[in-house]
């Protein structure tokens, strides 16, 4: 069980932790989180830490969010 091999955590661990309990949407939107973002189709992807396996699960859930929520 552990982190995956090709993780970001690392990379925004600081950043998330300083982060206050109570967060704004413009907080985790920003520059900061900003992975990539394409003008022409008006996308904007953002560090979202999902990254966990936990080896002996025994159902997967996979899914995408098209917003915060």
């Amino acid at each position: 069980m552990g982190i995956a091999n090709f993780s970001k955590f690392t990379q925004f661990k600081d950043l998330i932790k300083a982060l206050p309990a109570v967060y704004t949407d413009e907080m985790i939107k920003s520059e900061q989180f900003l992975l990539e973002r394409e003008e022409k189709k008006k996308l904007e992807i953002y560090y979202a830490p999902f990254e966990y396996v936990n080896e002996r699960a025994k159902v997967v859930i996979v899914g995408i969010t098209p917003s915060l929520h």
